[in-house]
């Protein structure tokens, strides 16, 4: 199942504020933020260039929101270093996608963006 075309939007909204306000150091120009939508899983990415292709980006999943089809309530998961995404626990599901973005940029112990 898939967000219907209003929630769709309503996140895409959401994540391209956060992505184009995330700050970007002086030193590292070839560094962005992005976020792709597949489904109910919503992943936030950080792209840097290509050593070896300097027109080509990398893309680098560091956390991802799924939205629950019964409930509604979206859950918060994050990455480790096997490359699995694992339920972020410490912070409940919520209806809010906004607060769970919240949690990903206050990055405790620096989980998201180590």
């Amino acid at each position: 199942m898939r967000l219907t075309d209003f929630e769709r939007a309503r996140v895409s909204l959401l994540l391209e504020r956060y992505c184009s306000n995330k700050p970007v150091q002086a030193d590292t120009p070839r560094l962005r933020f992005s976020f792709a939508i597949r489904g109910t899983f919503v992943t936030l990415l950080k792209e840097r260039t290509n050593s070896r292709r300097p027109d080509a980006w990398l893309q680098i999943p560091f956390a991802q929101f799924r939205r629950e089809r019964t409930s509604s309530v979206w859950t918060l998961y994050s990455r480790d270093r096997a490359r699995r995404w694992l339920l972020y626990d410490p912070i409940p599901a919520s209806k809010r996608l906004d607060f769970l973005l919240q949690v990903v940029e206050a990055n405790p112990c620096a989980t998201f963006l180590g």
